[in-house]
């Protein structure tokens, strides 16, 4: 089964959140980047963070395997610490930005307490 997987990519003290554009051209709100994983979560996560935003991680970490409640559909998160804030991102990410963890709750991201704990133990 395909999961979900939620790229907490970081450098430093601080987590990168994308706008990405919808196939109606409608853009996000600011999320986690993210893609599908049809094996290991780990290998996906670092294979879309690749593809999407072209960046490499070694030091790739689950943090968090959950089900979504209304579709039944497996989440996975990992956090991917990169070695530079620098991005080459797909068409379909309209924006990105840098955040530190303490100030995603004024963007309204939905992020799962493990992550904010993850994230704030690397600042």
């Amino acid at each position: 089964m395909d999961n979900i997987v939620i790229l907490i990519v970081h450098h430093d003290d601080e987590a990168l959140l994308v706008k990405r554009r919808q196939r109606d051209n409608a853009v996000t709100d600011w999320v986690f980047p993210a893609g599908i994983a049809e094996d290991n979560p780990v290998t996906g996560a670092k294979q879309t963070a690749k593809y999407l935003l072209g960046v490499d991680s070694e030091g790739a970490q689950l943090l968090e395997e959950t089900q979504h409640e209304q579709t039944n559909t497996g989440v996975t998160y990992v956090a991917l610490p990169v070695a530079s804030k620098q991005l080459s991102v797909q068409d379909e990410i309209q924006d990105t930005t840098w955040k530190n963890p303490r100030a995603l709750d004024a963007l309204d991201v939905d992020v799962d307490p493990r992550v904010t704990s993850y994230l704030s133990a690397q600042a």
